[in-house]
């Protein structure tokens, strides 16, 4: 049986080398829509001095913050033991996708994968998936505009964990009307 793992990140720019403030993942069954477990950690800036931030992402973060209070918890990092060590993290996140078959899932690969690839790159661990496994839930909302099937409007939270979830809603909806349409 193939496991099912969503991942959505939030970052400090859009560049490859980005700084990641968090990873969710979510391991869902999309059959039943189950959600199996879940993973969520906010990563330690100071790990990652290396890495790229951008002052338009950064100004962009500020006014989310502005709007919704609630997200600025993401950038508190007063007592450093609050945030997981990148090293750390990268390590749970690699136990938590486990070595079975797997489809690994984010809005958009080229985006959260390839940044996650760079991050494991940087403390010299492997890339805890195979080259075929990424899919992408851009293409699943292609799919359903060509066959005019609406999917669940949810508005983005830029919270990892809660964007794993609504992506996976948008999934599991395209999946619900195709098993309605073949009578399974």
């Amino acid at each position: 049986m193939t496991k099912h793992i969503m991942i959505d990140i939030e970052t400090l720019s859009t560049a490859k080398n980005a700084v990641v403030l968090s990873i969710g993942a979510v391991h869902f069954d999309p059959k039943t829509s189950v959600i199996v477990d879940e993973f969520y950690k906010e990563l330690r800036l100071s790990d990652q001095a290396n890495r790229k931030v951008d002052i338009g992402t950064v100004q962009w973060w500020m006014k989310q913050v502005a709007e919704h209070p609630e997200r600025a918890s993401i950038f508190e990092q007063g007592d450093i033991n609050e945030h997981c060590p990148v090293r750390n993290a990268l390590i749970l996140l690699r136990d938590f996708l486990g070595d079975e078959k797997k489809c690994v899932w984010a809005c958009d690969p080229d985006f959260d994968l390839d940044i996650l690839a760079t991050l494991y790159a940087d403390y010299n661990l492997a890339v805890p998936w195979k080259y075929y496994e990424p899919k992408s839930v851009r293409t699943v909302r292609e799919i359903a505009k060509m066959l005019h099937i609406g999917l669940p409007e949810l508005g983005k939270t830029h919270n990892a964990l809660d964007d794993c979830k609504r992506q996976i809603e948008e999934i599991m909806e395209l999946n619900r009307v195709i098993r309605q349409y073949k009578g399974a």
